[in-house]
């Protein structure tokens, strides 16, 4: 048995945070908040390698492994810089700090089977969208096309407002796109088009409701042509609950997937909008002035049925979380197995 144990800030925003992910990995991995009794220290962020520096620090120093175990590719590109190199160095007030970096560029991890790693963080995810696509497809080819031009607005972008530079990563493998995808929201002016979220209006943050993820549903089910699906960054591996979101409202997804982006595994091909390598006024051109023929409903209908099946029941979710769970558990015990690194 491994023992970890999350330190920081950051701690509730990794794998062993959620219930449903810690409980897939008890048979191999302990969670404890007692540093001393730890195999290995883990932190989810950059910033508690520097707040957290000292207590890591110790702990290295009496045998622990440090690990810092991201979920979140933005953070790892814009507040750390090198997502790439396993074996890295933090510098502390008590001395270097050796630590494992394990991300979206470590291969295995969140490389999925059928069910993208964020909708493993909370069950509710998978109840609603079994719910939500079983019901979307009922609906033929026919019954989208005689659906759209009732909807009230023309495309909706509910994602933080981020318009610095820092934004426009660009890494082997990842691609920042936070502050593109505002310029495109920007760029998509117009009394039928919704902005919402962080810095784009003083409605409370998604992270301070009861249940945001089924207000935003209700707010917007049947109402958008288009909806924005577009990541904070691209990378391969990266589908959060975006994608899902735009399709079970009923809406066309506006998507940025490149060559080899795994959206292309979870919907059929054309059946979203795709702005990969356009410009933010071509973007907006490209959603505003969708004009979608018959062949696109049928693909879109084939898309919405695609996702019931995934849905359907719990094989899929329950194959992926044993997945996530032993490739965490492998790289725990490459961690473990390396000699202890000293630093420099």
């Amino acid at each position: 048995m491994i023992t970890v144990c999350p330190l920081g800030h950051y701690a509730h925003r990794q794998p062993l945070a959620y219930a449903p992910i810690r409980a897939a990995c008890a048979g191999t991995i302990a969670v404890t908040d007692d540093p001393e009794a730890a195999d290995i220290l883990v932190v989810a962020h950059a910033k508690d390698l520097l707040s957290e520096g000292a207590a890591l620090a110790m702990g290295h120093a009496t045998g622990r492994r440090v690990v810092l175990l991201s979920e979140e590719p933005l953070w790892d590109t814009v507040w750390h810089g090198d997502p790439l190199t396993r074996v890295q160095v933090q510098q502390t007030r008590l001395g270097p700090l050796p630590y494992v970096f394990l991300n979206h560029a470590t291969p295995g991890l969140y490389e999925f089977d059928r069910v993208p790693y964020f909708l493993l963080t909370d069950p509710a995810f998978f109840t609603r969208y079994a719910t939500w696509f079983a019901r979307n497809a009922r609906l033929d080819a026919a019954a989208w096309r005689a659906a759209w031009p009732g909807r009230a607005r023309d495309a909706a972008f509910v994602a933080e407002y981020r318009d610095e530079p820092r934004f426009d990563v660009a890494l082997p493998g990842f691609t920042g796109l936070g502050r593109w995808r505002t310029q495109v929201a920007l760029a998509c002016d117009g009394a039928r088009v919704l902005r919402a979220g962080a810095g784009w209006n003083d409605l409370p943050r998604r992270q301070t409701l009861p249940d945001w993820h089924l207000e935003k549903f209700l707010d917007l089910d049947g109402r958008y042509r288009v909806m924005s699906a577009i990541e904070n960054t691209h990378a391969a591996q990266y589908v959060s609950e975006k994608v899902f979101d735009a399709m079970a409202i009923g809406a066309v997804p506006a998507c940025v997937a490149g060559p080899g982006h795994r959206l292309a595994d979870l919907l059929p091909a054309g059946s979203w909008i795709e702005l990969d390598g356009l410009t933010p006024e071509e973007a907006a051109a490209a959603i505003l002035d969708f004009d979608p023929d018959p062949a696109f409903f049928e693909r879109y209908a084939a898309a919405q049925a695609a996702l019931a099946r995934l849905f359907s029941g719990p094989g899929p979710i329950r194959a992926e979380y044993r997945r996530f769970a032993a490739a965490l558990t492998a790289e725990f015990e490459r961690v473990l197995s390396q000699p202890l690194v000293t630093g420099s």
